[in-house]
């Protein structure tokens, strides 16, 4: 199972391909929920800060019950595992949080959006259905770090890389 998901996003993704300097490809893959899933991100490091310009993903959650929610659940963690990665973080100043809502939490926005997404549910593989709930979000800031560290040729140390690296 984790052979084909892997096999599928890289496959769509078009891994390996020759892209412009300051731009590449990252891979990342998690199990959890009965599920598996692989994400593999193309990151812009040529502007301000990073974008994700491409994102392709391939889900094995068994038994899929409900495809539309799958799928809109899995790009959407496609955008909290790039926040993650790059810009979003809680300080902690003398014992309070310094943000303390989204006007000052740097989460993604919809412009943040890569112009390429797309999800493949894999067929069937288990008779049992499997979550995908936060799934996708550890194999998302995976594969955001991996493209960065690829398209920088630095190995990211501390997160969020916008505020510590990037």
């Amino acid at each position: 199972r984790h052979k084909a998901g892997l096999s599928k996003a890289a496959e769509d993704a078009q891994w390996g391909k020759q892209l412009p300097a300051g731009v590449a490809q990252g891979i990342g893959m998690h199990d959890e929920y009965k599920s598996i899933v692989a994400y593999v991100m193309t990151v812009d490091v040529r502007g301000r800060e990073p974008r994700m310009t491409r994102c392709t993903i391939a889900v094995d959650n068994g038994f899929c019950v409900n495809p539309t929610g799958t799928t809109s659940s899995l790009l959407g963690q496609a955008h909290d595992g790039f926040a993650l990665a790059f810009r979003a973080g809680l300080h902690v100043d003398n014992g309070a949080t310094r943000e303390s809502n989204f006007h000052d939490y740097k989460w993604t926005r919809m412009f943040d959006s890569a112009p390429e997404m797309s999800v493949h549910i894999l067929p069937n593989s288990n008779v049992l259905p499997g979550g995908v709930g936060e799934l996708g979000v550890p194999a998302a800031a995976a594969a955001a770090a991996n493209a960065w560290a690829r398209a920088t040729g630095k190995q990211p140390r501390n997160f969020p890389l916008n505020e510590y690296g990037a």
